[in-house]
């Protein structure tokens, strides 16, 4: 993402149970000498159900030094795509459990340094890492695109997030600019450490340029909050 890459990743197919159902997940792991854990990042795909376009991400994220996975979310459901609101509404709860079981398989996994573990989200996958990390106190760190907090989950605000990364474009015509706002005024009001970027005249899909950009500091941001302990920090900048 952005640096010279420093494993060699393997890809496996694996699946976990949530619901009574077989999840199927993408398995992105570093290959390295047995024994050595790696901090790992799930990642949350969009409405568009876009399972293998999160893959090539995940997979330069893996060469970094990060076991990443990739479930297959909308298997809970049987859905295959979520463009319309009544159909995520319907279906919310149950993709949540999903990443919330997706987060203990990844936990279990020999691999894992199941303590320093981050949930990844786009669009849709956005709004479920960043609900799931109101409740689960497993997941050390947040990167959220072009995604926000649902305003239902506001209430259950008890307990103190993880640090956040907010990257959002703000001529995004399908999740507007405001969500992000509204995800930063929430994270002040709880003192939350974060990251914003907002890419000015970006729309809802990042360009190469912008990607390169969001991605390198993904990464940083990664490597900073699962790799040490961290110190409260707020940054907002421009790119």
């Amino acid at each position: 993402m952005g640096c010279m890459s420093e494993f060699a990743v393997q890809l496996e197919s694996k699946s976990y149970l949530s619901g009574g159902k077989a999840i199927r997940v993408a398995c992105l792991v570093p290959q390295a000498a047995p024994g050595i854990r790696f901090p790992a990042v799930v990642a949350l795909y969009g409405a568009n159900r876009g399972f293998q376009s999160t893959i090539e991400p995940a997979r330069e994220l893996a060469s970094h030094g990060f076991a990443v996975y990739v479930p297959d979310y909308f298997e809970r459901t049987g859905t295959l795509e979520a463009m319309e609101k009544s159909i995520i509404l319907r279906n919310f709860p149950a993709w949540m459990k999903c990443a919330w079981d997706c987060v203990s398989f990844v936990g279990r996994e020999a691999i894992v340094d199941r303590k320093r573990l981050a949930i990844i989200g786009f669009s849709l996958g956005g709004y479920l890492a960043l609900s799931n990390a109101v409740f689960d106190w497993r997941i050390r760190a947040v990167v959220d695109f072009f995604g926000g907090l649902p305003r239902e989950v506001k209430p259950f605000l008890f307990r103190k997030l993880p640090p956040i990364l907010i990257h959002h474009g703000d001529a995004d015509q399908i999740v507007p600019v405001s969500e992000a706002f509204h995800l930063r005024d929430v994270l002040d009001q709880r003192r939350t450490p974060y990251e914003m970027h907002i890419y000015p005249g970006v729309g809802h899909i990042f360009e190469y340029e912008v990607w390169t950009v969001a991605a390198r500091r993904t990464l940083k941001f990664l490597k900073t909050h699962l790799a040490a302990p961290v110190k409260p920090a707020k940054l907002v900048q421009q790119p």
